[in-house]
């Protein structure tokens, strides 16, 4: 423009700033330039440098609010077209209420059937009340519970049987089961008490007793092989070892002879399963012992494998964690919905079960609109990329590094970036795990008998083969998922908080900016006051309470506990039920 240094005069100056006052064209400078004339002051050329460099700045970040309210909103949009949460959650609700509530009668004791035999007839069912899920305490519990509630809930009667449509559950006219009800454990290693506790001159209180450590797991058969056979019936033996019993299959008049199955040595246990490490991390080195209920045997057969499992004694002390997997398809929203029915038998002798549910669609990009919305949208991280990459470089070349490291947006851009990246690929990754689980629910579907027989042995192995398959990824995605949808939720916060990076440039918006950044530090020394006053509550309420009420047994439960408490929801009564000075 023109301008001058500091060191030459004012004149001069402000004669420099008259000659190219009249080819000004931005308002703002010209207002400067004016009032630098008329005031007969003298403006120093750096002093105006930063002005300009300021305006520039403040222009690109309010080009920038609009370049984030897009992104923020394309995300957004697009997670919601793919979970498409409206539908999902319909299922997974109504499967969930269904497994949780329930209702099974459970048997009375047999002293008390012999204290009061004239009761016993066909019009007085030995019946102990109504039981739900919540209300499993007995291992005799869990197997009523799979003989009343879920398996008939699942497995339809023979196709054959009049009246069958009636019978089903409304829940279940609507969806399909997959690959029929998987009965899964894992088992402690049983040691004998004496062992473990002669060191400590202690082996005279424990004789004769069992103990069962809670760090190792069993990969151990524990029944006796089937007479004539040489193998064990499934579930007794872990999954993969050579002398378990793989597959019975009933094969019609035409179709060949029965099929026992072995695994080969290759095939044979050498470490851990794809499902184990799915469900229990690379650490664990036990074994899973399996069971499956196949729909089209029908209820009587699966209600039959049952009683023998019971009569077996399938469940015992070493029983660690059991669980009841099933996959469901609803034709008409297109939803898959897996299930983990979980009842872990803590060493404690307390039984506690809880569901774990997994829906998703059986077609991501069913409506073409969340392709669109995806291209778009990593468009838009691309550029965010390029832009932030190109930054970084820049302050690299003119060694401003430490200074471009101090800013905290240029993080916050960094994670986002970081975060967009990771969940293109984890959704690469769940299309491919998707389409691996479609592909072995059209195995199943290809090759499932119309009655109970088999009409080859072929047939026979490539239906069981993808049944094992189906629920093997299943495991895997169902794991996937949870942890996949964590970082969603993560990731829309944090691309939630670059509006406030763009709300600088707008001075009514900046406010809400500055103030948060400005009371930081103050936030900061409340919140470390804050946990150290309810962090020696948790531990006093665990003095107190921790014996009695679960929500006080554990340190982060008993932190959950006073923060609620904090906010003024509690138990009094509970609370004050043991000792009421306390």
């Amino acid at each position: 423009m023109g301008l001058l240094d500091e060191n030459e005069t004012e004149f001069d100056l402000r004669t420099d700033l008259s000659r190219v006052l009249d080819r000004e064209k931005d308002a703002h400078i010209k207002k400067v330039m004016k009032a630098s004339v008329s005031k007969h002051q003298a403006v120093s050329k750096q002093a105006l440098l930063a002005d300009l460099d300021e305006k520039q700045r403040i222009r690109k970040e309010c080009a920038k609010l609009p370049f984030v309210i897009l992104f923020y909103t394309l995300f957004t949009t697009t997670v919601l077209m793919h979970e498409d949460i409206s539908n999902v959650s319909q299922v997974e609700r109504n499967v969930r209420n269904m497994l949780e509530g329930e209702k099974f009668e459970g048997e009375l004791s047999e002293e008390v059937q012999r204290r009061f035999p004239e009761f016993q007839g066909p019009d007085h069912p030995w019946v102990a009340g109504h039981k739900a899920m919540e209300d499993i305490d007995t291992v005799s519990d869990i197997w009523l519970f799979l003989k009343e509630a879920i398996v008939p809930m699942f497995i339809k009667e023979s196709e054959d049987m009049e009246g069958t449509a009636n019978t089903v559950n409304r829940v279940m006219r609507y969806n399909q089961i997959i690959g029929g009800l998987q009965l899964q454990q894992i088992r402690r290693v049983r040691v004998n008490c004496e062992d473990m506790y002669r060191a400590e001159d202690m082996s005279i209180l424990v004789e004769g007793f069992d103990c069962y450590s809670r760090s190792t797991y069993s990969k151990e058969c524990f029944d006796q092989p089937l007479p004539g056979s040489g193998t064990l019936q499934p579930g007794f033996c872990p999954d993969g070892h050579q002398g378990r019993q793989q597959f019975d299959c009933p094969v019609g008049p035409n179709g060949g002879t029965v099929a026992r199955r072995l695994w080969s040595e290759k095939d044979s246990y050498d470490g851990k399963l794809d499902t184990e490490k799915a469900l229990f991390g690379s650490g664990f080195d036990g074994g899973l012992y399996t069971v499956t209920l196949h729909e089209h045997e029908g209820l009587e057969m699966a209600l039959n494998t049952v009683a023998s499992l019971q009569e077996k004694v399938w469940i015992d002390d070493a029983t660690a964690w059991l669980a009841v997997k099933f996959l469901l398809l609803n034709p008409d929203l297109a939803v898959y919905t897996h299930c983990i029915l979980n009842i872990w038998l803590a060493p404690s002798g307390k039984l506690m079960a809880a569901t774990k549910l997994a829906s998703f669609p059986a077609e991501p990009y069913q409506d073409k609109t969340a392709m669109a919305n995806d291209a778009v949208w990593c468009l838009l991280l691309l550029h965010l990329l390029v832009v932030t990459c190109s930054r970084f470089g820049t302050a690299c070349m003119r060694g401003r590094l430490k200074a471009h490291l101090a800013i905290g947006w240029n993080w916050l851009n960094l994670f986002t970036c970081v975060g967009g990246l990771s969940i293109i690929t984890c959704s690469i990754f769940f299309i491919v795990s998707l389409q691996s689980v479609k592909a072995s629910v059209l195995e199943i579907g290809g090759n499932r008998p119309a009655g109970v027989e088999f009409s080859s042995e072929e047939q026979c192995l490539r239906y069981m083969n993808g049944s094992e398959e189906l629920h093997k990824q299943l495991a895997r995605l169902s794991i996937f998922l949870e942890w996949y949808r964590v970082l969603i939720c993560w990731y829309t916060l944090i691309i939630t908080a670059r509006f406030f990076e763009a709300f600088l440039a707008q001075p009514r918006l900046a406010v809400v900016t500055k103030t948060l950044l400005g009371s930081a530090t103050d936030v900061f020394h409340f919140l470390s006051v804050l946990f150290s006053v309810v962090f020696s509550y948790a531990l006093a309420g665990m003095f107190l309470f921790g014996h009695r009420l679960h929500e006080f047994s554990e340190i982060h439960i008993s932190l959950n506990s006073c923060l609620i408490i904090l906010w003024g929801s509690y138990d009094f009564l509970a609370l004050v039920e043991e000792d009421y000075v306390s």
